[in-house]
């Protein structure tokens, strides 16, 4: 059996991390492109579409409390008064070139879990060439599906809120329903690593995630997530202190946003990488090499 196979089925959460150190200079490049994505298509956005000026950008960037209050406070204004209708086509299109690289992205991110899983090694050259794929598409409209059920959860959420008036009756549904959302754990692995049809990978993760498995997870997660705060506070004050210096502040700010961000990416790709590994069928060791995948593509 593939060592870290074996490793996520006997002691999941020392092999998650394992993983994510070992994908952590790749995944924060992965990371690093798709961060540089996201700005340039962001830039000229908030420039040519909602009128920002390079020094509201700039202070934005820098983490500026007052301009962030100004800028909320302005755009909230706008809303309120209707103005802001004219901005919601250009923001949706935006919105959706976004979700695009979001999910060339991600697919990006699952192949080099997936190589550096099954072969212990990733060439981040070749993954890079084969992550432009139909799989981008397939996690895309994958992504559309998880928000219309994310919204219907919510709205289901909000109606019982309204119709019981009750606090504790909206947080108990509010567990609940996250407790249901995890259930879909699986989703994206199983159809990154596992290239299942879009229904298949519905059926796969609620078959394995059971109700009592997603109820731990909830669990799991709520320890993760008080972790993940307090790491990002910690950060955030670091990178604040460096954005303080004159002329490379800014530069050291990015730069550990961008290797924080990097490693949270690589510990959650572990961790949905691992948990599909965990109940999927053995790795046979003489799976296609990502060679093998670019020899098809071609």
């Amino acid at each position: 059996m593939n060592i870290t196979q074996q490793g996520f089925r006997t002691n999941i959460v020392s092999t998650v991390f394992d993983l994510s150190g070992k994908m952590l200079l790749k995944m924060t490049l992965a990371y690093l492109l798709y961060y540089i994505a996201v700005i340039i298509i962001m830039i000229p956005c908030l420039i040519y579409i909602f009128g920002f000026s390079m020094d509201t950008l700039s202070a934005l960037m820098e983490g500026d409390q007052q301009a962030i209050t100004e800028w909320a406070q302005e755009y909230s204004q706008l809303f309120i008064s209707g103005g802001f209708k004219k901005f919601i086509g250009p923001f949706v299109a935006v919105l959706i070139i976004i979700m695009i690289v979001y999910s060339w992205a991600y697919n990006l991110f699952f192949i080099i879990s997936g190589e550096q899983i099954v072969h212990g090694k990733t060439d981040f050259g070749a993954a890079l060439k084969i992550s432009f794929s139909k799989t981008v598409w397939e996690i895309l409209a994958l992504t559309f599906i998880i928000l219309l059920i994310f919204g219907a959860v919510i709205a289901i959420v909000a109606g019982i809120g309204t119709i019981t008036d009750s606090g504790l009756a909206v947080f108990l549904f509010s567990c609940i329903a996250c407790v249901f959302l995890l259930r879909f754990s699986l989703l994206f692995p199983a159809l990154a690593h596992g290239e299942m049809p879009l229904v298949e990978t519905f059926n796969y993760s609620l078959h394995h995630i059971t109700w009592l498995r997603a109820m731990k997870l909830f669990g799991v997660g709520i320890l993760a997530f008080v972790c993940i705060l307090l790491a990002a506070v910690i950060v955030g004050i670091i990178s604040n202190l460096f954005a303080m210096i004159p002329a490379v502040g800014l530069v050291f700010n990015q730069a550990i946003n961008i290797f924080f961000g990097g490693y949270m990416t690589a510990l959650m790709i572990a961790g949905m990488s691992g948990l599909y590994y965990r109940y999927a069928p053995d790795i046979d060791s003489e799976e296609m090499k990502i060679e093998d995948h670019l020899i098809t593509e071609e």
